[in-house]
């Protein structure tokens, strides 16, 4: 029988539904929480028991983000896991566009508080952003403090610039995922994500839901590109 901090019981993971697995480890569902138990905490950046997640759970909680608040403890008491809360996926296609606009304004302001407190967010693949009511980032496991390399302590501007790329990344890569990836890289390369943002939010006054969107951007693409 594990436990949360918080003294709540969590059954047997058996009895859990699986939603989601990665490198660190293995996310269940259980009530209102998503649990994710980790397989190895040597690999992960920062120690679940140490003062910085502490420091995280108390300064770095955000509506963008679905971020720990609450340790998994074992039966003798060694933090195993984190939970955080628990948002059903919706896709990416029936949101609508201006929350789409508002998600991204919203992810900015969580990326600059985790600049403030000294977090570097290195995993920035596309599916760490999660489609909900709203977008939010997930996977904290590599969340860490800003040194990309042994001896080298990054200044405060470029932790700034490295956040502020990464959440822009992110979410372009997550609606190339949503057009057609031979014509994708025509559209957008690394060093144009400012560009193509920007355009994006003019883009998205034109439409209602983000189907709408994607059909037409993908249409408009294939005749640029292919033709």
């Amino acid at each position: 029988m594990y436990m949360l901090r918080s003294e709540i019981e969590i059954p047997s993971l058996g009895e859990l539904t699986q939603i989601g697995k990665g490198f660190h480890g293995t996310v269940y569902r259980y009530q209102y929480m998503a649990l994710k138990i980790l397989r190895d905490r040597d690999k992960l950046t920062w120690d679940i028991t140490d003062d910085r997640f502490n420091d995280f759970v108390e300064n770095l909680q955000h509506e963008s983000f679905l971020a720990p608040y609450d340790t998994i403890l074992n039966e003798e008491g060694v933090a195993i896991g984190y939970a955080t809360y628990y948002k059903p996926k919706i896709p990416l296609g029936k949101m609508e566009c201006q929350t789409f606009l508002k998600s991204t304004q919203n992810l900015k302001e969580g990326f600059s508080l985790l600049t403030k407190h000294g977090y570097r967010y290195t995993d920035i693949h596309y599916h760490n952003i999660h489609s909900s009511d709203r977008l939010y980032l997930i996977d904290f496991d590599s969340c860490s403090a800003p040194t990309p390399f042994p001896g080298y302590v990054m200044t405060k501007e470029e932790l700034a610039n490295d956040n502020n790329y990464a959440w822009r990344k992110m979410l372009m890569d997550l609606l190339i995922r949503h057009i057609d990836v031979s014509i994708s890289s025509g559209w957008l390369r690394i060093n144009e994500i400012e560009k193509a943002f920007d355009e994006l939010e003019v883009e998205l006054c034109n439409y209602t839901i983000m189907e709408e969107y994607f059909i037409d951007k993908n249409d408009y693409l294939t005749r640029k590109y292919l033709q």
